[in-house]
């Protein structure tokens, strides 16, 4: 249906993304259709300097809205605004007659966004607007604008488009005030980020153990959020405290709990082990001293520790919003894990032994992930790994760092807004572990190059935020052979499986290719939790693990499914189908 020319700005658009202070924005669609189009613009000396564009729609949107941004780019205002219609369909060696809709609304974009540029000062930010959101589809709830900034608004964004936070509770969450008693660092660091990336700005810090590596991890945080009031404490303290999370050894927790003077403060409790742990919610001191002495003492293994340490960190963070906000199911009664047995419960210990062997542990020195994408998933990923000491990690992504990601993509910063996300992520990764080899590769993986980028990895892992990109990437690892991490999120939802070609059921079994695929909203439209892509992130370390030194697990064949409101953690057994285009028939 579509010649060359479209299906390569389709397979491999230009431009595509925000303009973080965008001089204009413009927003326009046929909601009957489905197809929406925003248009950002950065006006200089009259002229258009950057343009970048994001769409909900269909193939053709997408190919119009990349080669729209290719004929205005360096164009002066007045010619800009002399693009019609017809010039993008021609540009394109035209579109099929029931498409060219898709070439009227992005040029009507265009002209809405330097209508926009010109209804103000020049040079100006845009400020949010309430009927029309940035990158969103969606509505600011009413009132909004009125109790956040227009920097929290952009910050929290897909947070707050969602009914079930809003503006009403996104306040509610940054007006919180937490303190945290861990016993290292390395307990309470990816906790950290995602607390601040959530929005929490009043945390205290009590660390029993202090390390030099602390003053960089506190300017990661500042610089995470400007905004953050971050107090380091000496000593526990529940003074003018809402809520407080204590996170160590069993020892550690011991002697938290026994000198926790007040019984009106909710207590939540973090109890990693390697591969395991209990979490609860309590306010009761005596309660809080039974739980943890209810607790398995910790065994000897760092990177099953690592994992857990992140796993329920980012659990904690889910939970706490929840009690916050008073949504979804509350953690009285308490929830258990193991990670690597990939079981969950909410009303008993579940102890496994899941140490790995010194020649394993060895072997990941040597190994070699392919991530594709540095956003919401693939930050905690490669945060997952480089804390782990993989051998190299490719980083594979286009876009570059806007204020929209940071309450999910932990890797960036504000004073990385505008930089490319693979080097922003290069540039955290490298301080956190200066050994590990990380390769940036700017660019979008398409039905052209996805061969050549995941030949050299042993195996890869989905970070992707776009269905059509997810066919390509399973075609590709399925031909080579290689086996990869699937996952997806959005609002509170998230999944995962471990994809073996010739082996388990490969991403198209799961989820047949279907013409309007690209008409399915996504995060930009509904919003994310931004702990859920933190959560599925770690699970997909995991996988990899497992995947690397043949441990077997339940997701192979199995599709585990997250639904932070009610945490539920459900695995669903899978089979190839028959009728699958690429390998039902063998």
């Amino acid at each position: 249906m579509y010649n060359e020319k479209v299906l390569k700005h389709f397979a491999n658009p230009k431009n595509m993304g925000e303009i973080a202070g965008a001089s204009g924005i413009g927003h326009t669609g046929n909601p009957s259709d489905g197809d929406k189009i925003t248009i950002y613009i950065k006006v200089e000396n009259d002229t258009i300097n950057d343009i970048r564009f994001k769409t909900f729609g269909c193939a053709a949107a997408i190919a119009a809205s990349s080669m729209l941004t290719e004929l205005a780019r360096g164009k002066s205002i007045h010619k800009a605004l002399s693009i019609t219609n017809e010039d993008v369909a021609a540009a394109l060696g035209g579109l099929p007659p029931q498409k060219l809709k898709c070439s009227n609304i992005a040029a009507d974009a265009l002209h809405e966004a330097i209508a926009d540029y010109k209804s103000k000062p020049q040079n100006e930010s845009c400020p949010v607007k309430e009927e029309a959101v940035s990158s969103s589809c969606a509505t600011l709830p009413a009132g909004t604008s009125e109790i956040l900034s227009s920097n929290q608004i952009q910050r929290y964004l897909r947070q707050i488009i969602m009914p079930q936070i809003s503006g009403i509770g996104q306040k509610k969450i940054i007006d919180t005030r937490i303190q945290i008693c861990s016993e290292t660092l390395d307990y309470a660091e990816v906790l950290l980020y995602y607390m601040v990336a959530m929005g929490v700005e009043n945390i205290t810090l009590y660390l029993e153990e202090k390390e030099q590596r602390w003053q960089s991890v506190k300017e990661q945080l500042l610089d995470f959020n400007p905004e953050l009031q971050l107090k380091v404490a000496d000593e526990v303290t529940d003074s003018y405290i809402d809520y407080i999370l204590i996170i160590g050894s069993k020892r550690f927790l011991s002697s938290v709990s026994n000198r926790h003077s007040s019984n009106n403060i909710a207590t939540m409790v973090l109890a990693p082990n390697p591969w395991s742990g209990a979490i609860r919610l309590l306010e009761d001191r005596v309660d809080i001293i039974d739980f943890v002495n209810t607790l398995p003492k910790s065994e000897a293994d760092t990177i099953g520790q690592t994992l857990s340490n992140a796993f329920i960190g980012i659990l904690a963070v889910t939970e706490l919003i929840k009690d916050i906000l008073s949504i979804g199911q509350t953690l009285e009664n308490g929830f258990y894990y193991n990670l690597m047995e990939c079981n969950f419960s909410d009303n008993e210990i579940i102890v496994g032994n899941s140490q790995l062997t010194s020649n394993q542990k060895e072997k990941l020195s040597n190994l070699k992930v392919l991530i594709i994408g540095a956003g919401g998933l693939g930050s905690p990923v490669a945060l997952g790994l480089t804390k782990l000491g993989i051998g190299q990690i490719g980083l594979v992504d286009f876009d570059s760092v806007e204020i929209t990601n940071l309450n999910r993509q932990v890797l960036h910063s504000t004073s990385r807004i505008g930089k490319l996300k693979v080097e922003s992520a290069k540039m955290m990764l490298s301080k956190i572990n200066p050994n590990i080899h990380i390769q940036a590769i700017p660019t979008a993986l398409n039905k052209d190059n996805a061969s050549e980028l995941i030949k050299d990895y042993h195996i890869v892992v989905d970070g992707l935020d776009n269905i059509p990109t997810r066919y390509i990437l399973n075609d590709a690892c399925y031909r080579a052979k290689k086996p990869f991490v699937e996952a997806g999120v959005l609002t509170f939802y998230g999944q995962i499986t471990s994809i073996k070609p010739q082996k388990t059921p490969c991403y198209r079994c799961l989820y047949p290719e279907r013409e309007d695929d690209s008409n399915i909203p996504g995060c930009s439209e509904l919003g994310v939790l931004g702990t859920v892509p933190g959560l599925i992130g770690i699970l997909q370390v995991v996988e990899v693990l497992k995947t690397l030194l043949n441990i077997k697990s339940r997701l192979d064949g199995g599709l585990l499914m997250y639904d932070a409101l009610e945490r539920e953690f459900n695995i669903i057994p899978l089979l190839r189908s028959q009728s699958c285009s690429l390998c039902g028939k063998e």
